[in-house]
């Protein structure tokens, strides 16, 4: 097997109104906390930040209708959706209470059973089982879609896909959307920072509004002769190395992306065993496209368990690489008293639950259930909860504005978390949770409502997958049993659902921006082709185009 080696990549440069950022004196590593763990030192290579731009492309209209099928007989008992009409707000002057740090943790691809504050049965992450101890764990929380762009775009923006036109790889986030870090910024008087590892949640994506800063860290590692990837002792590095240069008594927001355990995927002997050496792969981008290509019928169970098993390592990495932030705050004397924190992850990753080992090509739990922590200033273990009541990752932005004193604006379509940790139960309307994709040939849907979910195949063309998928979760977590075509009420009324929130979503919808692969940096094009999003064909087509100035 080959091991993987670290690149020396770019000098560090913050995109901060095109200027470079002052550099950290980072008072933690010389004590010694943000060493590097199983990598050898980091150095630069290449400038990778500049100033946000993206091309406007074709606009491609968004029909009324529900992608050609019927309306539903009836749509009696179904409330409108929470978003109809759109809720005021944004009206509030900069808010004079609220936590003075917010840190926002986004672990890229972090399945739920993983987590062992979900599942007993997990040990990987002895650090996010800590501080799930003085938290409110939710317990359901849904992402709005199963791959990067769609999921962090509505966590930003409080939006859903389609709502924003992020849907498919070529989709940008439209300028001039309130999200969380511009509110933060303007209503709040915090100073907003983003460090990115993911180029779908990029800025030359459209991601860094409403960011005074956002950057992309010089380190990368990668398998011999393969692409490079942001490993998570960047991040941390990076995040103290910021925060020990900001005031203790400013306004700080920060959002750590951390790509890991997204794959490729890389051992980390040190925290965990070896993988064994039977299957016959590894975890390089190169090597998983191969076998991916493999017939599902000739792969074996050794080869399945190894690339579990780098799963697992790489999991235990990234909570390792939390371990070492919060230390590293204590280190700063940062006191917990100071800063409110989430914790959550974009989407999951498949493992072969339904055939699939990557994630983005379903809507299953194992794709779209995800971890969520979040921690109040100060909060103590007796002030902990676990919440059973579903609820989704729209809901995140909103919840961070109430908490920090601040109305949510108009064009939000998600809703504030905190009375569900207060003991109130939710309005009927927002016990619908709603996801969706449309990216890669799959166009579904799907709407969860207690312990049954519908899944629904918006493109009638498809043969290849169920028109309708309809599961009890209580009964049958696996989602092994499709209980649609049987007459059961539930299904016609989650049908009638899923109509009436797809016509709302596209009524609310605008123009979508789209942006060729060409007129991206290299530094994305590098990111989208190391995480698999697009081919090493079109990565090389998109820099010749940009060579011959086309």
């Amino acid at each position: 097997m080959s091991r993987p080696c670290l690149i020396p990549v770019g000098a560090r440069r913050a995109i901060a109104a095109g200027r470079p950022a002052q550099k950290p004196k980072n008072r933690a590593a010389r004590a010694g906390i943000l060493g590097p763990m199983n990598l050898p030192a980091l150095r630069s290579r290449r400038d990778l930040r500049r100033p946000v731009s993206w091309v406007l492309g074709a606009v491609l209209g968004l029909g009324l209708t529900a992608c050609g099928e019927a309306p539903p007989s009836s749509l009696e008992g179904v409330p409108d959706p929470p978003f109809v009409p759109l809720a005021a707000g944004g009206e509030a002057l900069v808010a004079s209470a609220g936590p003075r740090w917010i840190l926002f943790l986004l672990i890229d691809a972090l399945r739920r059973d993983h987590v062992g504050a979900f599942d007993p049965t997990s040990d990987r992450t002895p650090s996010l089982d800590r501080l799930a101890k003085g938290a409110f764990v939710f317990e359901n929380a849904t992402a709005t879609s199963s791959w990067t762009r769609s999921s962090v775009a509505s966590m930003f923006t409080s939006r859903y896909p389609s709502a924003l036109g992020i849907l498919g790889r070529t989709d940008t986030l439209a300028p001039g959307l309130p999200t969380l870090a511009s509110q933060l910024a303007l209503l709040g008087g915090y100073h907003t920072a983003g460090i990115s590892t993911n180029g779908n949640a990029g800025a030359a994506i459209g991601f860094s509004q409403g960011f005074q800063e956002f950057w992309v860290p010089d380190a990368r590692v990668s398998y011999p002769n393969d692409y490079e990837m942001v490993p998570g002792e960047a991040v941390t590095n990076e995040a103290l190395a910021w925060l020990e240069n900001r005031s203790r008594h400013e306004r700080i927001f920060l959002f750590l992306h951390y790509t890991d355990p997204h794959d490729p995927y890389f051992a980390h002997p040190d925290l965990v065993d070896e993988p064994n050496g039977e299957g016959r792969w590894d975890g390089s981008r190169t090597d998983l496209e191969e076998m991916d290509r493999v017939a599902a019928g000739d792969l074996t169970d050794a080869d399945r368990e190894r690339i579990r098993e780098l799963y697992s390592s790489e999991v235990r990495y990234a909570d390792e690489c939390i371990r070492r932030l919060v230390v590293g705050l204590r280190t700063l004397g940062v006191p917990d008293e100071d800063v409110l924190l989430v914790v959550t992850a974009d989407h999951g990753e498949g493992l072969w639950d339904h055939g699939q080992r990557a994630h983005g090509t379903d809507l299953y739990q194992e794709m779209i259930r995800v971890p969520l922590l979040i921690r109040l200033p100060g909060q103590t273990k007796e002030a902990s909860r676990r919440i059973d009541e579903p609820v989704s990752l729209i809901d995140l932005a909103p919840t961070l504005l109430a908490l920090a004193g601040i109305d949510k604006p108009r064009e939000f379509q998600g809703h504030d978390l905190s009375p569900l940790w207060k003991g109130r139960e939710r309005p009927e309307a927002l016990q619908y949770i709603y996801s969706e994709m449309d990216q890669g040939g799959v166009n579904l849907e799907s709407m969860r409502l207690g312990d049954h979910k519908l899944i629904r195949n918006r493109d009638p063309q498809d043969r290849s997958r169920p028109a309708r998928e309809l599961y009890d979760l209580e009964k049958d977590p696996g989602e092994r049993e499709n209980l649609a075509g049987r007459k059961l009420p539930i299904e016609e009324h989650l049908q009638a659902a899923l109509f009436k929130w797809r016509r709302a979503l596209l009524a609310d919808a605008p123009a979508r921006t789209a942006e060729r692969l060409e007129t991206l940096d290299a530094a994305t094009l590098e990111s989208l082709r190391s995480l698999g999003y697009i081919g090493e064909s079109e990565y090389r087509e998109a820099l010749r185009k940009q060579r011959e100035g086309r």
